[in-house]
């Protein structure tokens, strides 16, 4: 149950930095180039896939 609950974390936190993404009055904001903050979003859903790669939610 803990593992599902950091994945879980870890998938929220991944989709929320995709979705600032997809908001260019937020993306002007927000520090690094658009091609950093995808990578950075990337990064988190590998990231959350490795602590439980069975949720298909981790995927982007």
């Amino acid at each position: 149950m803990l593992l599902w609950s950091v994945s879980a974390k870890k998938l929220s936190r991944a989709r929320i930095q995709y979705e600032l993404t997809q908001h260019p009055k937020l993306l002007q904001q927000l520090p690094g180039s658009l091609l950093d903050l995808l990578q950075t979003a990337l990064t988190s859903s590998k990231y959350a896939l490795s602590l439980n790669g069975e949720n298909a939610d981790a995927l982007l």
